[in-house]
């Protein structure tokens, strides 16, 4: 049995004393906390799953994020780590690991949300925050009996996007934009590629004769779903457009470097595309859609070559995935918008 006594006026120590396991206490302010903890704490030791709390109530968790910074962040693809790491250790830097507690994280969570910060951008930080917790108990010597993070409700993404090209947007873009942008749309849309896979595909990575291409993500990082190396299997149109493609530096698309570096020029080219769109529709007594190519970012070609290639060829999920690159079928779906009329074409 524990043994619970007073000390001082308005304290209370509980002491837990097992076989095959450390002398523990702790002090409460009242004498049912104490009794509380002592119940727990020897359960737990029955249960061969008690952890001595003394390491996670002496480190603090701006050690766990200095020690991430160190060894895990060197290998990250991603920009939004940095932000994210100065974020929670402004948060929870000052806190002892084991007072990082599932109330404190929902209290996080909640100010994100009513400061404006969508879902998904929560869900990352409180994803990073999660694996940082999960190295500190599996790996650097930092006992906690659960993760307080896996204790709490992420909150629900419900900014899925379902865009897909409108009649004339694909001629447009292709037409009348910059070469290199125009290039890199219609390999978007044969490949179903993500925009940093085409910017840091290298000729090297090409085997034209066997129609497949290596991308090894940016910097040779690794691709966004974590896999080392992603096969992508080119069409002959994918084929035509790479031998007609002049070969100045090691990549295919030397202009940018990242998809960043994109973004003026992607901005630029829907500028251009709304422009000549605009005058051909007035040369021809036409009324311009005012939704024209207004809403659309270049991820969003991936998801039009995913419905595509469900919409056009006679695949199965699995091989659909393994060309997208998707990990599961779930996420292929979340990806794939059908046209009701195209499937229609396809029934008897």
């Amino acid at each position: 049995m524990a043994t619970i006594r007073k000390r001082g006026a308005h304290q209370w120590q509980a002491l837990v004393k097992r076989a095959g396991f450390p002398y523990t206490s702790k002090t409460f302010k009242a004498r049912c906390d104490a009794t509380a903890w002592a119940r727990l704490t020897e359960s737990q030791m029955d249960q061969r799953v008690w952890k001595p709390r003394r390491a996670a109530e002496q480190t603090p968790f701006r050690k766990l994020i200095a020690r991430y910074r160190e060894d895990v962040l060197p290998g990250k693809r991603g920009k939004h780590f940095g932000p994210a790491l100065r974020l929670l250790e402004t948060r929870f830097g000052g806190h002892a690991v084991a007072s990082v507690t599932p109330e404190l994280i929902a209290d996080f969570r909640d100010q994100r949300l009513h400061s404006g910060r969508s879902a998904s951008t929560v869900r990352k930080e409180l994803a990073l925050l999660s694996r940082i917790l999960d190295l500190g108990i599996r790996e650097w010597g930092v006992p906690l009996p659960s993760n307080p993070v896996k204790a709490i409700q992420r909150p629900v993404e419900r900014n899925a996007r379902t865009r897909r090209l409108r009649p004339g947007e694909e001629h447009y873009l292709v037409t009348a934009t910059r070469a290199e942008v125009a290039q890199l749309v219609q390999m978007a849309l044969e490949t179903a590629a993500r925009l940093g896979e085409l910017l840091s595909l290298e000729w090297v990575d090409i085997d034209l004769e066997r129609r497949v291409a290596h991308t090894f993500g940016v910097g040779k990082k690794g691709t966004k779903n974590g896999a080392p190396l992603r096969a992508i299997p080119l069409s002959r149109k994918a084929i035509e457009l790479l031998r007609s493609l002049p070969r100045n530096g090691a990549r295919v698309f030397p202009t940018w470097h990242a998809s960043d570096s994109f973004n003026k020029a992607w901005h630029a080219a829907i500028s251009d595309a709304r422009q000549v769109y605009a005058k051909d529709c007035k040369a021809n007594g036409e009324v311009a859609d005012p939704n024209f190519l207004t809403d659309l970012v270049f991820h969003d070609l991936r998801h039009e070559a995913t419905s595509r290639i469900f919409e056009k060829r006679k695949l199965d999920s699995v091989e659909i995935a393994a060309i997208t690159g998707h990990k599961t079928v779930a996420m292929l779906q979340r990806y794939t918008h059908l046209r009701a009329s195209d499937l229609a074409e396809r029934l008897d």
